[in-house]
């Protein structure tokens, strides 16, 4: 069970003054009644991190056991969101901690990424009716993120960390699209009043969490069209690791919640065409033709997104392990029924050398393509070059989870990191 950071073969910075040196490691700790909790409690030990970005951690496990346990050490908040209807669970959300040692809380805030969004789109875009399908879906999903400007004790370098979980759903993926975008306006609006224009860019941020979205997928299935040979990088993904998504990749609202729209109006004229080549046809009085050039609410070229871009409100971040080793991890989670990458802690760029990776617990590709910074995803999600396929790690190098070794459905994912430059 035991895992290490291995070093990732790139120099220590040749700084004069005192150098920054930090461990983050990102989980999620899978919310359920914690029979592997002593199990989890030792693993966190273990990892030792200065910062840590947990995902699924209910509301009275942060408050009964997990505060209590890190409280010698560690301050932390937490952001739960509320449960739907019908579910009568505890509440669950995520927390971020530090190491109280290492850092002092300069300010904090928690924020719903449906309320972002309701800022970030323009009105007209929200309150058409091609936009419903989208909105409605939005509006009512209560994930978000928990952050913290601290300010390093020693040097007293500031640092923006972040934790966060998107939506599930993969039916959804316009969705968590406008959810990463609403993440990232939140991050720099929070900088940006505390510290002043640009501040977004020019303090260290470091975003861990579960993104429930892939760095690649290489066939098709019921969510998603790829053709022969490709891969499909998810709109999320693209969206951080460039800094912008158009409305041409398949995962755009354009294209997923509109579409839906534009082809539900389709089947429609379709139907009303239908029933006036009948009418003719039984001898009837055959109704008006539509105007020409009028197009009804939802038809194709209707959506209000279609010519809306999303892209990261001025933060520049690169994946770790991209930035590290040059790909993404075969896989974060599996379970009997998925397997994948969705678990990524990214880092802003300029900011950041990793001087270690935690280890995955399987037989991986990963350690054997090191080089930093690999080829960006291009546009319209169409590249994958970060990514490797889950299949190349058995089942019988890791198993379905959680297991008899390992307490939850996800693998940490954590790095030892150096702060390069000077103050922020």
């Amino acid at each position: 069970m035991s895992r290490l950071f291995r070093s990732t073969g790139q120099a220590a910075s040749a700084a004069t003054q005192a150098r920054v040196v930090l461990k983050a490691v990102t989980y999620n700790i899978l919310a359920d009644k914690w029979s592997g909790w002593p199990r989890l409690q030792a693993e966190l030990a273990g990892y030792d991190a200065d910062i840590m970005f947990l995902q699924e951690v209910e509301a009275p496990v942060f408050q009964q056991q997990l505060s209590p346990w890190l409280a010698p050490s560690y301050n932390g908040i937490f952001k739960p969101r509320r449960s739907p209807p019908g579910d009568f669970g505890p509440q669950e959300g995520v927390s971020l901690h530090w190491r109280r040692s290492t850092f002092e809380l300069l300010d904090s805030c928690a924020f719903r990424f449906a309320d972002v969004a309701a800022t970030l789109l323009p009105r007209a875009v929200r309150d058409d009716a091609a936009a419903q399908p989208l909105m409605r879906v939005l509006m009512r999903r209560e994930e978000g993120a928990a952050a913290a400007l601290l300010q390093h004790r020693a040097s007293g370098r500031r640092v923006l960390a972040a934790s966060t979980h998107l939506f599930w759903d993969p039916q959804f993926p316009d969705v968590k699209l406008v959810q990463a975008a609403a993440l990232c306006r939140g991050i720099a609006d929070f900088l940006e009043t505390r510290l002043g224009p640009g501040a977004a860019a020019a303090v260290p941020v470091l975003i861990g969490g579960d993104f429930n979205s892939l760095p690649g997928v290489w066939a098709s299935d019921p969510f998603n069209t790829v053709p022969p040979g490709q891969c499909l990088v998810s709109a999320v993904y693209e969206l951080l690791v460039t800094g912008r998504v158009g409305p041409t990749h398949p995962d755009h609202p354009s294209q997923r919640s509109c579409a839906r729209v534009a082809r539900a109006g389709q089947q429609q004229q379709q139907a009303l065409a239908a029933e006036q080549l009948a009418a003719v046809g039984g001898g009837l009085r055959r109704g008006p033709s539509p105007q020409r050039g009028h197009q009804r609410a939802g038809s194709p070229g209707r959506c209000p997104l279609d010519r809306l871009s999303f892209n990261t409100s001025g933060l520049q971040l690169n994946s770790m392990h991209v930035q590290a080793l040059g790909r993404e991890p075969p896989l974060t989670t599996r379970t009997a029924t998925f397997d994948g990458t969705l678990d990524y802690l990214f880092l802003s760029a300029g900011h950041w050398q990793v001087l270690s990776t935690l280890d995955m617990p399987f037989p991986s590709q990963q350690q054997q393509g090191q080089g930093q910074h690999g080829q960006r995803p291009g546009g319209g999600g169409l590249t994958g070059a970060h990514a490797v396929p889950p299949g190349s790690v058995s089942q019988a190098a890791f198993p379905p989870a959680p297991n008899a070794v390992w307490a939850s459905d996800h693998v940490a994912v954590g790095a030892e990191l150096e702060l390069l430059g000077g103050e922020a």
